[in-house]
This record gives C-alpha cells, sequence and structure tokens, in this order.
C-alpha cells in the first residue's frame, strides 16, 4: 500500500490561506448582515403603514410632484429616520385639501 505523500507548506503557503479564508468569512458576514438589513428595511415599512406613516419617495410617487414643491406647499414632516421623511397620510390630506388650488388638483388627481 503507497504511503501518503508529505506536503511541505512554506510560511508564504499558511499567509495565503489565511488570507483566503479571511476573505471568505469577510464575504460572508457581509451577505449575512445583507439580508438583516434588508429584513429591518421590511419591518420598518410595515411599522410605517400601520402608523400612517409614508416614505417620502412614495409620496411624491403618489402625487407626482417633486421634492421641491412638497417643501414649497410646507407639507408637514412626520418624522426623519436617516434621510427618509415620513408623512403622516391623514395630516397631509387634510394639509392639500385646506392648500391652494394647485395642492388640491394634486390630492384630487392622485385619488
Amino acid at each position: 500500500m503507497p504511503e501518503d505523500p508529505i506536503y511541505r507548506l512554506t510560511k508564504s503557503d499558511l499567509r495565503r490561506f489565511g488570507e483566503r479564508c479571511a476573505n471568505l468569512g469577510a464575504k460572508q458576514a457581509v451577505k449575512d448582515l445583507g439580508k438583516k438589513i434588508d429584513s429591518l428595511k421590511g419591518h420598518l415599512k410595515t411599522l410605517a403603514v400601520t402608523q400612517d406613516l409614508v416614505p417620502e419617495h412614495v409620496l411624491l410617487s403618489w402625487l407626482d410632484v417633486s421634492r421641491k414643491t412638497l417643501k414649497r406647499w410646507n407639507v408637514p414632516v412626520d418624522s426623519t429616520r436617516g434621510q427618509t421623511r415620513f408623512y403622516h397620510m391623514p395630516t397631509v390630506i387634510e394639509h392639500l385639501r385646506d392648500g391652494e388650488n394647485e395642492q388640491q388638483e394634486a390630492l384630487e388627481s392622485a385619488t
């Protein structure tokens, strides 16, 4: 029966092996963290909907207006998380109904 060959690793071989292991571990950690972040984003959206809060990009799309227009109309911001502004929809609707013709028309076209 033949003997198993003996492998001799140099310090350089061990260093490269260690670097590859570290790289794979880092990639896996980033992948796992990405999944957790996506899950948290989903929970945040669910929470916003249950509290009648709508992220700014959704409100902009719904009214088909720009961020500058919302600021010009002085639409009240309910809260800010990170760089995302959230709007309380009942307050937004009331604000737009009480506003100028341009605001009322945007609301009517959205509903």
